[in-house]
């Protein structure tokens, strides 16, 4: 039997295991320019761990963070969707490479990994009133937009309550009136961090 290459494998998951909204094309070109000319060659049974922080290296190393974490997202799921299918699962009988390595200590402290998702691949840097405004936001169930209509006057941390006005309130049924919310430890945590 033929030895199957890492090329091998991205051609089958480009085909087969993934469909990206610009028919692949990026993943293609990253593809091209980093995987290819490093293990694209290589045995998919002989890749190792240091293989794939390797290729993450020389993508930091060139000053491209985002594209790195970017990039290694791409190769857990191209690896992750070989797991589950022949001939790759048996050739990967050592296991995924790519769940033996942490990115962290390969790109700068300042980055941020953003859940999967393509329209915003990589990392961004969250800026602390962002995730202070997240984490309110999930602590109190509001909206997002009621967040960032609020006002200190409207908010007494001694009382742990939050006044939205009810010019700011949508009503039901053309009925509108203040709406008082309770604020748990949690959200009373955020609340406090968040004062100018």
């Amino acid at each position: 039997m033929q030895t199957l290459t890492v090329q091998d494998l991205a051609k089958a998951w480009l085909l087969d295991g993934v469909a990206r909204k610009d028919g692949n094309a990026e993943l293609q070109r990253r593809f091209t320019k980093d995987l290819f000319p490093a293990l694209g060659k290589t045995a998919v049974s002989n890749v190792s761990e240091h293989d794939v922080r390797a290729l993450i290296r020389a993508v930091v190393n060139r000053g491209a963070h985002r594209q790195a974490i970017s990039f290694f997202a791409d190769l857990t799921q191209m690896f992750s969707w070989a797991r589950k299918r022949q001939p790759w699962r048996a050739l990967l009988v050592e296991g995924d490479p790519t769940e033996l390595v942490d990115i962290s200590p390969l790109t700068p402290g300042d980055y941020e990994a953003l859940p999967a998702g393509q329209k915003y691949e990589g990392i961004r840097p969250l800026k602390k009133e962002t995730q202070l405004a997240l984490w309110i936001s999930l602590g109190t169930l509001c909206r997002i937009g009621k967040l960032l209509q609020a006002e200190w006057k409207n908010v007494d941390l001694d009382q742990q309550t939050w006044l939205l006005p009810c010019e700011n309130v949508k009503g039901t049924r053309g009925k509108k009136q203040d709406h008082h919310v309770f604020l748990s430890p949690f959200a009373l945590h955020f609340f406090r961090n968040s004062r100018p």
